[in-house]
């Protein structure tokens, strides 16, 4: 029995980070692995699984193909593809806009009201919870960060935000 030939997937995953400009420890967060874990990979010491691998190849914008070395693969897409998980850690992650005009708070408390709801009785929820998810964080965050000196309003926003992130930690989410 002859041995495969070693793939080059780590030096690959490597450059196509690099290629976009950024650090391990993002690409690894937003993949749910390990910088640890990624560094190896990289460096050749670890071999993903498939799991990881496309998640990788997602999160960078290549086919699984492409990292793998098959020169023949289809060329990197303009944009990652961003779904479930991913999206509410980008929506967790994003740069908040100062610009933004907040909603009012009670606006606020009844969508994180309205997504426990779905959440406690949907038979579809991580559906459910998916679609409404990330834009509610978005709009969530950019409240309360632009309520920054409104007394009134911002308890109730960071109430509502707080609810919000014990929903986030209930349940295996998307």
């Amino acid at each position: 029995m002859t041995d495969l030939p070693t793939l080059p997937t780590g030096a690959l995953i490597r450059a196509a980070r690099r290629r976009d400009g950024r650090p391990q420890t993002a690409v690894a967060g937003l993949c749910g692995i390990s910088t640890d874990y990624l560094s190896q990979i990289e460096r050749g010491r670890k071999k993903p699984s498939g799991d990881v691998l496309a998640k990788l190849a997602a999160e960078l914008g290549v086919a699984v193909m492409t990292l793998l070395g098959d020169d023949d693969a289809p060329a990197a897409k303009t944009e990652p593809t961003v779904t479930g998980g991913a999206a509410m850690v980008q929506a967790l992650l994003q740069r908040k806009d100062a610009s933004l005009r907040p909603a009012p708070a009670h606006e606020s408390r009844d969508r994180v009201e309205q997504a426990w709801k779905v959440w406690q009785t949907s038979p579809t929820r991580f559906t459910d919870a998916e679609s409404i998810l990330p834009g509610l964080i978005r709009d969530a965050e950019g409240t309360v960060g632009a309520l920054r000196t409104d007394a009134g309003e911002r308890p109730e926003a960071l109430r509502a935000t707080a609810d919000l992130y014990g929903l986030l930690r209930s349940g295996q989410l998307p």
